[in-house]
């Protein structure tokens, strides 16, 4: 697409309808996802290990956000949005992908599923801290 759009070539109306219907098809199939490994029981193990999970990953986000931020050769906007992107929540197809490589869906979801509220406040927080 990107190519398309650098030549100015044009996409036929019926493709583009078609696109968007499945786009529209794969936030809901992202979300069936969630909802069939999410479970709210779990052993203490397992939110320990989520929580651990959740806590290097956004550990490591803060390091990066600071460092694009404070260190990246861009102008200030660029290093904004760099900053703001790494506090981003993890992909919604992780859970599926766990799915295919036979591992824990219920973890994966859960850590999806807390990212998701974990990443409004990391970039809320972030935002008033640019801003």
């Amino acid at each position: 697409m990107t190519v398309l759009s650098i030549l100015s070539i044009r996409l036929p109306g019926i493709i583009i309808s078609f696109a968007d219907t499945a786009g529209a098809a794969n936030a809901f199939l992202a979300l069936l996802m969630l909802g069939i490994g999410f479970e709210i029981r779990m052993d203490k193990e397992k939110i320990k290990k989520i929580i651990q999970i959740l806590l290097m990953r956004y550990a490591i986000a803060i390091v990066m956000s600071v460092g694009f931020y404070y260190l990246a050769p861009f102008s200030l906007e660029v290093r904004q949005t760099l900053a703001i992107v790494t506090l981003g929540p993890v992909a919604s197809v992780a859970p599926a992908f766990t799915a295919e490589l036979k591992g824990d869906i219920e973890m994966a979801s859960a850590i999806n599923s807390l990212s998701i509220v974990t990443s409004i406040v990391a970039i809320t927080a972030a935002l008033l801290l640019l801003l």
